[in-house]
């Protein structure tokens, strides 16, 4: 289901599948943060796991 990572790749596996009018909204993706020597950071994936708070 789209392609955006775990996320996607879990509700495939569960079966869930995207709605017609919300897979015809098309959103611009902003360019991942790579300010940081050691994580780089795409914001649009967030999905407020606080997995990058843990690490």
């Amino acid at each position: 289901i789209g392609g955006h990572g775990e996320l996607s790749e879990w509700a495939g596996k569960m079966g869930v599948e995207v709605r017609a009018e919300l897979a015809a909204i098309a959103r611009k993706q902003p360019a991942p943060d790579l300010s940081h020597p050691a994580m780089a950071v795409n914001l649009d994936a967030c999905i407020q796991c606080t997995r990058c708070v843990r690490a």
